[in-house]
This record gives C-alpha cells, structure tokens and sequence, in this order.
C-alpha cells in the first residue's frame, strides 16, 4: 500500500497511470548521452 492509500502503487486494468515514453536504443544510452531529446512522449493520468 503507496502511502497508506489504496489507489496507489497498482498496476491493472481501470488503473489510473501517468507514463513516460523515451526514445532511446537502449537504457545505458540515458546516461551516456545527457542531455540528449529522449523524451518522445508523456501520457498522465489527468489526461
């Protein structure tokens, strides 16, 4: 339980969910490359 609230901390179907897509080859290339536009696209739940 997510900070002793029950709407958090879940991951299933009507579950609200905030997202971050990066475009990135591979993990590593998120350190290496700081700096770099990785951001691709950014979904939250608030809409």
């Amino acid at each position: 339980m997510a900070l002793r609230r029950d709407d958090l901390g879940q991951l299933g179907v009507g579950a609200r969910a905030d997202f971050l897509v990066l475009d990135a080859p591979r993990a590593a290339h998120l350190v290496y490359r700081l700096g770099d536009a990785v951001v691709a696209n950014v979904d939250t739940a608030a809409g």
